[in-house]
């Protein structure tokens, strides 16, 4: 099976090489990478549309699209400019015939929402980001492409940013700083890395179903609760009261009966595996 990804060198691209059961891959990104996988990598920008036609005469079975400008600011200008890489990703793919497209949408999809909600829930007051993604996955739709659209919830673990949550708490604690949570009651549905590439590694090795899937462990977690977590790992006492607002959580129904997918690792898991790899 042919795979290529693109932003290999991204958070869920680096930990998609390590974690994948997929091997001879095909990577792209603007920077050298290399992994045992890697059977051949393509520099270059995904803006350079004939590029990118070259890169698609190989013929893939599946391509995995993780390339997103800007990430982790998400502001009007990085939005503006990924509309306008993935309209023209979009238009080549389609013209190319690829079988299989993985596309990476945002629990941001559903807004303001709070509550369980299902892939068919209405967002309410959708930031840009949130609207961006919704008009790509419908540009998808317009170009009658075959893919499967993860609608990734608050996926954390090795090779996030060094300003993530879980990033900047070990480092306050590990320099002896103050941890400093701007509302530790502020509870998100938290997925680790390592669950959400099982689940594309399932996507890749069957038949695109177009549709829409939510990805997170289905349970809200305060921040507070995350930053004593990391403080009983590293044996310190828990700084902040067990309480949380309610929050966005995903129902992962559709997704569990239509590929037999569920998180394996819970938080605290998931916690020490990144605490693990931001000591290194």
């Amino acid at each position: 099976m042919k795979i290529l990804v693109t932003g290999a060198s991204g958070f869920i691209g680096k930990n998609f090489l390590e974690s994948t059961k997929h091997t001879e891959l095909f990577t792209l990104s603007t920077s050298n990478i290399s992994s045992d996988k890697i059977y051949k990598h393509f520099v270059g920008n995904l803006n350079d549309t004939s590029f990118f036609q070259s890169v698609l005469k190989e013929k893939f079975d599946v391509i995995v699209h993780l390339a997103w400008i800007g990430l982790p600011q998400r502001t009007s200008s990085f939005n503006s400019q990924n509309a306008n890489l993935y309209n023209s990703i979009m238009r080549l793919v389609s013209e190319s015939k690829t079988p299989n497209n993985v596309f990476i949408g945002s629990c941001l999809e559903y807004g303001s929402l709070t509550g369980e909600v299902s892939e068919t829930s209405k967002g309410l007051e959708i930031d840009d980001f949130g609207k961006t993604k919704l008009k790509l996955c419908e540009v998808a739709q317009k170009f009658e492409i075959s893919y499967d659209w993860l609608r990734l919830f608050y996926t954390y673990g090795p090779h996030q940013h060094s300003n993530s949550l879980i990033n900047s708490i070990q480092r306050d604690l590990l320099r002896g700083n103050q941890i400093t949570l701007n509302s530790p009651s502020l509870a998100h549905d938290f997925i680790y890395i390592k669950d959400v590439v099982e689940l594309i590694d399932l996507i890749c090795s069957v038949e695109s179903s177009n549709s829409i899937y939510n990805v997170g462990s289905g349970m809200p977690t305060s921040t507070g609760q995350v930053a004593n977590t990391i403080c009983s790992l590293l044996n310190q006492k828990p700084m902040f009261a067990e309480s949380q607002q309610e929050a966005l959580t995903a129902n992962i129904s559709k997704v569990v009966k239509s590929t037999g997918w569920q998180p394996k690792f819970t938080l605290q898991e998931g916690i020490k595996a990144t605490l693990s790899w931001g000591e290194q």
